[in-house]
C-alpha cells in the first residue's frame, strides 16, 4: 500500500497504532508490576519501535512535545548518533547491518549504559506514545535488582501481549496494508527531530524474522 504524503500515512496508521497501544496497555494492566514513576533503569539500552508507531511518535514530537524538551532531546539524539558512528563498522546499502550486528549493538548499549536519547530528567519525554517495547516491559519483583542488572529482562508475559497486539496476527494492524518491522527508535525519529544523521542501512527485523527491506 502506498501513500501520497506523510499526512495521508499518518491518517491511516495513527488510529490503528493508538488502538493497538490501548489494547496492549489493557493487557499489561493485569500483569503484576513493581515499576514506578522516576525509575529509569530500563532506559539505558537501545529501544526499538514498531513501524506502525513511528508516525504516531513523530507527530507527538512535532506537535505536542514542549519546545524546550524537544530541543534537549534533539541535542541528546545528535550525541547518540555521534557515539553510534564511532563504534559502528562501515555500512552501505550493499552491506547493511545484519541481525547479528544489531544484536551486538544492543548488547553494547546495555553493557555501556548508553541512555535512550528520549530520557529527560529521568523521565520518558514521549511517555504517552512510548513504543510497545517499553509498554510491555515490566518487572514483578525486586526492583532493586534493576540497578545492578543492566538490561534486566522483563516479565515474559509482556512479550506475549506485545505479539498479540503488534505481531502479524494483530487485530489492529492489518498485515497486508503496511510493513510490520522493528528498528531502533533513534533511527526512526531523526526526521521528526531534524537530526542530520546519515543513512545507516540495516536488515529490518520483524519480530524475530528478517525481511529483505532496507531502511
Amino acid at each position: 500500500m502506498t501513500f501520497a504524503s506523510i499526512k495521508e500515512l499518518r491518517r491511516f496508521v495513527t488510529p490503528c497504532a493508538t488502538a493497538a497501544q490501548a489494547d496492549l496497555d489493557a493487557r499489561m494492566a493485569t500483569v503484576p508490576s513493581v515499576c514506578s514513576a522516576g525509575c529509569d533503569a530500563c532506559c539505558y539500552q537501545m529501544v526499538s519501535v514498531h513501524t506502525w508507531e513511528e508516525e504516531l511518535i513523530g507527530s507527538y514530537i512535532e506537535g505536542t512535545m514542549h519546545a524546550a524538551t524537544r530541543a534537549k532531546v534533539r541535542r541528546q539524539l545528535v550525541e547518540w548518533w555521534k557515539h553510534l558512528k564511532s563504534i559502528l563498522r562501515p555500512v552501505s546499502r550493499a552491506n547493511p547491518l545484519a541481525l547479528g550486528d544489531v544484536q551486538a549493538l544492543a548488547q553494547y548499549m546495555i553493557d555501556n549504559r548508553v541512555m535512550c536519547p528520549f530520557l529527560v530528567d529521568h523521565r520518558c519525554s514521549i511517555y504517552p506514545v512510548r513504543p510497545a517495547m517499553c509498554r510491555a516491559h515490566v518487572v514483578a519483583a525486586n526492583p532493586g535488582l534493576c540497578a545492578t542488572m543492566p538490561g534486566r529482562v522483563g516479565e515474559t508475559i509482556g512479550v506475549h501481549h506485545m505479539l498479540a497486539t503488534f505481531g502479524p496476527g494483530s487485530p489492529h494492524l492489518p498485515f497486508d496494508k503496511y510493513v510490520h518491522a522493528m528498528k531502533p527508535l533513534a533511527f526512526a525519529m531523526t526526521g521528526a527531530l531534524k537530526v542530520p544523521a546519515s543513512s545507516t542501512p540495516l536488515t529490518v527485523v520483524t519480530l524475530g524474522e528478517l525481511m529483505p527491506t532496507r531502511l
